[in-house]
């Protein structure tokens, strides 16, 4: 039976610690960086794409390669942080694990993990491609597989039998595993809105005024948006990295209460 406001502080108090957010917030930090690089030094050419409507040949080449990079750093980000989520994971379930262990335990466990998120993700898209409940389908596709990371990474599971295992988890108890969704939601919901408070004041205080003087659709119209964006990157660039601190300890809470609750769920021996 498990206590969900023990595991939810258990996790809060996990989740707090440094050494454990900075794991996600470094390969965040890196990765958002990379892209509002790219986004910043191509804007101009973004800019006059959409203003002559994808008619101006001269900026097409650059855009197709920022759109080429965007894609390669994607790809690149989502597996490595991936990587992070299933060590982070291994060290919620036995914190006693150091860190390098869990890097290569999860770096063993990789390709089981990465099939299993990858079917879920195609699982939870068909499902929203569904007419009229496609929303409702894939809020339940992701209830159904919350605890499908966990069958890999805890129980040891091929991706297969990890995604069974997790629907068979839903079906003998519905109701607790849907709780545990909303209550690990809801308070990853607050974390990150209460870091994304200074975030909403600078890029108000900041971006708002600017994009109220957007008048028409050419260049010179975007150019005080612009000019306000390099001349506040560091206010805009602290913002946005306090975000990232909140989104990073939100995201180690919930890696750390999913993996209780299934702990205390799982009818297999784990250690």
């Amino acid at each position: 039976m498990a206590d969900y406001g023990d595991i939810l502080s258990k996790s809060l108090r996990f989740a707090v610690q440094p050494k454990r957010w900075l794991q996600l917030l470094i390969i965040d930090a890196v990765f958002y960086s990379v892209a509002a690089w790219l986004v910043l030094s191509n804007i101009q050419n973004f800019i006059s794409f959409f203003a002559s409507a994808g008619m101006d040949l001269a900026v097409i080449g650059p855009v197709v390669s920022f759109i080429s990079y965007m894609v390669a750093a994607s790809v690149v980000f989502w597996l490595a942080r991936m990587w992070i989520q299933g060590a982070l994971l291994q060290q919620s379930a036995n914190e006693k694990t150091k860190v390098a262990d869990s890097y290569r335990y999860g770096l063993r466990r990789f390709i089981s993990l990465l099939l299993a998120t990858a079917i879920a993700a195609i699982i939870g898209g068909l499902a929203g491609a569904v007419p009229f409940v496609g929303t409702v389908l894939t809020f339940m596709v992701s209830i159904v597989l919350v605890f499908a990371s966990q069958c890999v990474m805890v129980s040891k599971l091929g991706f297969a039998e990890a995604l069974g295992n997790a629907c068979k988890m839903f079906r003998e108890r519905p109701g607790s595993v849907f709780l545990a969704w909303l209550a690990t939601s809801l308070v990853s919901l607050v974390i990150m809105v209460l870091f994304l408070l200074p975030a909403f004041i600078a890029f108000g205080s900041v971006l708002f005024p600017a994009l109220m003087g957007i008048t028409g659709s050419d260049v010179s119209s975007f150019m005080p948006l612009i000019t306000t964006i390099t001349q506040n990157l560091g206010l805009l660039g602290i913002a946005a990295f306090i975000f990232l601190v909140g989104s990073s300890i939100a995201g180690a809470f919930s890696i750390k209460a999913l993996t209780e609750f299934y702990k205390a769920w799982s009818k297999k021996k784990l250690f």
